[in-house]
């Protein structure tokens, strides 16, 4: 009488060693998971970075806004003024 393994036996071993604790299944696991939170603290990261420009661009669009409110104003004054003084000398012409 001869004994041989058949096909399960090896199988059966490669399975087991697949998904053991500190199988290829849970190394891959592992992976995945550090690279999940990875990419999650690089979103994080990401939007805070998104919201300080944010800030800053509204903090700069409201610094133009007034000093384009500004120069409108010296631009209407300066006109009156200068229509003002042109307009004694236009006898001149």
């Amino acid at each position: 009488m001869s004994f041989t393994r058949g096909l399960a036996s090896p199988l059966n071993t490669l399975i087991t060693g697949l998904l053991a604790d500190d199988g290829l299944v849970d190394a891959r696991l592992d992976g995945l998971q550090s690279s999940i939170t990875d990419i999650t603290n690089q979103r994080e990261t990401l939007e805070l970075r998104a919201q300080a420009l944010e800030k800053r661009y509204r903090n700069q669009f409201n610094g133009l806004e007034t000093l384009i409110s500004q120069l409108n104003t010296t631009q209407s004054f300066l006109t009156t003024a200068l229509s003002q003084f042109v307009e004694p000398l236009s006898f001149r012409k």
